[in-house]
């Protein structure tokens, strides 16, 4: 597919193209998918609950998550995918805005690189509010409550 070039791997983070999404929505599985009626419902993530303030949202996994190779799909990977999507070392970043919820995931994704140190980028990317609890449990953590 001339979309994807020659990357052996493919990601929604390297996606600059809208054309390309409906393609990696048919190879990828959200933690969450939104149904004819407009109402979030599990995919990936199995249940989801706010705390008692909606200042954080914890996803479990459904058991048994793969990739197509076979080996395990954790809440890690999860987490790692959103932190790509916001990391300001890599280009086709158009969709990290919907991630601006998320604490410190906007600071990350505008923080200029070239006027940064590595510490700099290190402390912003450890301020982000995505965290895997363990390999089932994913938690994100909001900068204000949320709807």
């Amino acid at each position: 597919m001339k979309f994807f070039r020659s990357r052996t791997k493919v990601s929604s983070a390297w996606t600059r193209r809208a054309k390309c999404s409906p393609l990696l929505s048919l190879a990828y599985e959200g933690l969450v998918r939104v149904d004819a009626q407009g109402k979030v419902q599990p995919a990936a993530a199995e249940k989801y609950e706010f705390n008692a303030d909606r200042s954080q949202l914890l996803l479990h996994l459904r058991p048994g998550l793969k990739r197509a190779d076979g080996t395990a799909l954790t809440a890690n990977d999860f987490a790692a995918a959103l932190r790509r999507t916001l990391d300001p070392c890599l280009g086709g970043r158009q969709y990290a805005s919907t991630l601006y919820d998320i604490a410190g995931a906007q600071e990350l994704s505008e923080l200029d690189v070239d006027n940064s140190t590595p510490a700099d980028l290190q402390k912003a990317q450890d301020a982000v509010g995505i965290d895997a609890l363990d390999d089932q449990t994913l938690i994100l953590s909001f900068n204000e409550p949320v709807g």
